[in-house]
């Protein structure tokens, strides 16, 4: 009975199932790539939908991290008060599991690409420990080969923007020119995944050589050259739709003698990234053919040679959570 009653109908609707099974999903990926924006984009990285910036930055509906943080240091000064620490400890458990999103997301789309990547050698990077603070979050990640130069990846949340940088080059001074495209690739897929709008690295490489410093508001890029006599110099960010950023003279008119930066120099997010030619980067390399370029020459993610890390410090003052 178990024979005709159950053995030999799934040996005869296996293979219909089998079938099925295969249409349907290449049926779904046909409708995911129509489906599909053409390019890349931010997606979501929390685990209540939060993009990235939302989770830094403090408004009603956004900032995951600084109102964990706000509402643990408040557990913690009544703890010290009353001894009842289980407000704290599940605040701090909420700040894990926020790391943990963000482990997540740079596993799947930054660490996995690496390890397929054929022009990559092993050992691959793995991820160590990421470091929480109210409008930063701070990746280290290891290279068995140079155990002692741990990379430092960042993301911050300044006046609205969310800024991406290697703030410790660490390993990566040693990569060679192919294995510097890899790794290009996959951080300029990452940055526009995570919805970054500035890189530390693309402004250090677009600015002139003798910028003293500069500043990023919510609405100006502020510049400091040795030209300007002591008058910081002022992009107007809010006009990065056009070709062309020319900052105003002192008595508002336009001068000719002040630089035009373009707004794909400046910001990362103006630069366009198809997802057909992103993926065809990594099946050139998954075809053991190299690791082609991904950006024009100008276009620089990574720390140069010259740079010992990205200009960024650490904020003074900030709560941190290690995880």
């Amino acid at each position: 009975m178990l024979t005709f009653g159950f053995i030999i109908p799934t040996l005869w609707l296996f293979p219909g199932v089998v079938a099925f099974f295969v249409w349907e999903m290449q049926g779904n990926w046909k409708l995911f790539r129509a489906n599909r924006p053409p390019r890349l984009r931010p997606v979501v990285v929390g685990r209540r939908g939060e993009h990235m910036l939302q989770l830094l930055k403090p408004g009603f509906h956004t900032g995951t991290i600084p109102k964990l943080f706000a509402h643990l240091r408040y557990a913690e000064r009544n703890a010290y008060h009353s001894g009842n620490w289980r407000s704290a400890r599940t605040y701090r458990l909420a700040l894990r599991e926020a790391a943990r999103s963000v482990q997540i997301f740079i596993e799947r789309e930054f660490i996995v690409l690496l390890k397929q990547s054929k022009t990559w050698p092993d050992p691959p990077i793995n991820f160590a420990q990421i470091v929480l603070s109210c409008n930063r979050i701070r990746i280290q990640l290891d290279h068995a080969l140079y155990a002692r130069e741990p990379l430092w990846l960042a993301f911050e949340e300044h006046s609205g923007w969310l800024i991406g940088s290697i703030q410790e080059p660490g390993w990566s001074r040693h990569l060679v020119p192919e294995q510097r495209e890899v790794m290009t690739t996959a951080l300029a897929g990452l940055y526009k995944l995570a919805g970054v709008d500035l890189i530390r690295e693309q402004l250090t490489a677009a600015l002139a050589p003798d910028t003293q410093g500069y500043d990023i508001t919510d609405h100006c890029l502020v510049l400091r050259t040795p030209s300007s006599n002591g008058h910081a110099i002022r992009y107007h960010l809010a006009e990065r739709q056009d070709w062309l950023l020319r900052p105003p003279t002192f008595d508002g008119d336009q001068e000719a003698r002040l630089p035009a930066l373009e707004t794909e120099q400046l910001f990362f997010s103006q630069i366009p990234i198809t997802w057909e030619h992103w993926v065809s980067c990594w099946q050139v390399d998954a075809a053991g053919k190299g690791h082609p370029r991904l950006f024009p020459p100008g276009v620089s993610l990574l720390p140069g040679a010259a740079t010992a890390s990205a200009a960024s410090a650490a904020a003074a003052g900030t709560v941190v959570a290690q995880f």
